[in-house]
């Protein structure tokens, strides 16, 4: 038997049209409301049309063990009603969260999608205490795995809704052609939160006022057939790239030892499980230090970080992509001879808990920024196991997603020299794994094509004496 989270109505007091947790945290706005679905039946505050069924799933989950799984049909629905959520204004939580850049009220949620469709959900927010105040959006559901689903409710909708007094309900409501989808949908983690008001960002799923351009490599359409010198030129600049990554002081023991404690593991029906992974600046959104500490927080400390280091107290399970690359040179050498088959399914699985928890192609997962730091270790480990990604099928899903979220530095991975393009975090961080990624592109002809505009940009680009202050 799970244990019963708090009801709401014990977690929060409305005391003058102002939001206070129970545990009284000086800054009321900043503590996040959560719903994470952790009781031992449906909340009754949880309703649908007849045509849906809703239950609870210990299946898939983000925060903490359950999720509703909501089994849809044609226009059914799926409502959280009687929250009760106070509205606040930009000025508010700009003034509770004391960042110089802006913070907004934002509404997240988490949604897993076990099959894709061109068809979307809308979402409804509705303040009961103004019935004419209402908005929606659509989220698109052209994806399989988790997504996580961010926008400000002062920015990014219907600007009516920024005047609203309260979130009361949410309905979730199917896609005309949901007769057509016999899984459903898994939700999980609805949140509303302060977060800084710049990273809000637009992907494939949900669009918001913040649509951060794709790299464009702008390679003509048709390519030449790459020489055998150029490939084999191309095969020495990657085996000198890889040598530079070649040696670990790991053992296999610690290896073991740290691949357990983010607890990965595959079913029969290959359902990928272990800890909700998140960089350390995704962190930021749930307000941490203002969390509930009766349940929300315990949960959260739960999460693992993809990059080396957590930046909260107490500090998380982190190193996820350091360990990809520990796994990665261990496969490689001469010691790990007979672990070779575990070393291989060990990164196998991490992989596919990557992509299944939405570190893909089209995710933005609310945002991704300061991507280098968290994500270094993945590239370098991506070209270290191109084999072994090419036998799983898993090549070209890693290498999209790899140069999806490269996005954030389009001014230096566009490889165009420009002002901006001499930029020192893309040389200290993701320069290397720039190459890195471009010798993992599985078409032959544009990996010749891009090497060659990488090599002229790299030149171009640490001889360049950048204007002004762009140096």
């Amino acid at each position: 038997m799970l244990p019963v989270k708090a009801n709401k109505l014990n977690k929060w007091l409305l005391l003058g049209g102002v939001m206070f947790a129970t545990n009284s945290y000086a800054n009321a706005n900043l503590t996040a409301h959560i719903e994470s679905f952790e009781e031992d039946y449906v909340p009754s505050w949880v309703t649908g049309s007849a045509t849906g069924a809703i239950t609870l799933s210990d299946k898939r989950a983000i925060l903490g063990e359950q999720s509703l799984h909501w089994q849809w049909h044609k226009n059914s629905q799926l409502r959280l009603e009687n929250l009760n959520i106070t509205r606040i204004t930009d000025d508010q939580a700009t003034g509770e969260y004391n960042i110089g850049s802006g913070a907004t009220q934002v509404l997240s949620f988490w949604i897993y999608n076990e099959q894709a469709t061109l068809g979307h959900m809308t979402v409804e927010l509705k303040d009961n205490n103004n019935s004419a105040v209402t908005t929606t959006f659509p989220v698109q559901l052209n994806f399989i795995g988790w997504r996580a689903i961010g926008v400000s409710l002062n920015l990014d909708l219907d600007k009516k809704f920024a005047n609203s007094t309260e979130l009361s309900s949410i309905t979730f409501t199917a896609p005309n052609n949901a007769e057509n989808m016999s899984k459903g949908l898994y939700l999980d983690r609805v949140m509303v939160s302060v977060d800084d008001k710049r990273y809000q960002w637009s992907d494939a799923q949900v669009t918001t006022r913040f649509v951060e351009p794709e790299i464009d490599f702008g390679l003509p359409a048709k390519l030449p057939i790459p020489a055998p010198e150029q490939l084999a030129d191309a095969e020495q600049v990657k085996q000198a790239l890889l040598q530079e990554f070649a040696s670990t002081s790991a053992s296999m023991t610690a290896l073991e030892a740290k691949f357990a404690e983010f607890k990965i593991s595959e079913d029969k029906d290959g359902v990928i499980r272990g800890l909700h992974l998140l960089t350390d600046k995704q962190q930021v959104i749930y307000q941490p230090s203002h969390l509930n500490a009766s349940d929300d927080k315990p949960d959260f400390q739960k999460y693992a970080i993809l990059g080396d280091s957590d930046g909260e107290a107490p500090a998380k399970t982190a190193g996820y992509a350091k360990l990809m690359l520990s796994i990665a040179q261990a496969y490689h050498l001469p010691q790990f001879s007979g672990q070779q088959d575990r070393l291989s399914d060990m990164y196998r699985l991490m992989s596919l808990h990557l992509l299944d928890q939405g570190f893909a192609d089209g995710s933005s997962l609310v945002t991704t920024h300061h991507w280098g730091y968290s994500s270094r270790n993945w590239y370098i480990s991506a070209l270290m196991m191109e084999s072994e990604l090419t036998r799983y099928n898993l090549i070209e899903p890693i290498y999209k997603s790899l140069l999806w979220y490269a996005r954030e530095f389009k001014d230096s991975f566009d490889m165009n020299v420009t002002a901006t393009s001499s930029n020192l975090d893309y040389f200290n961080t993701l320069s290397r794994e720039h190459l890195a990624l471009l010798l993992l592109n599985p078409n032959e002809k544009e990996r010749i094509a891009l090497l060659d505009k990488y090599s002229t940009f790299i030149s171009g680009a640490l001889a360049q004496t950048p204007p002004g202050t762009n140096d």
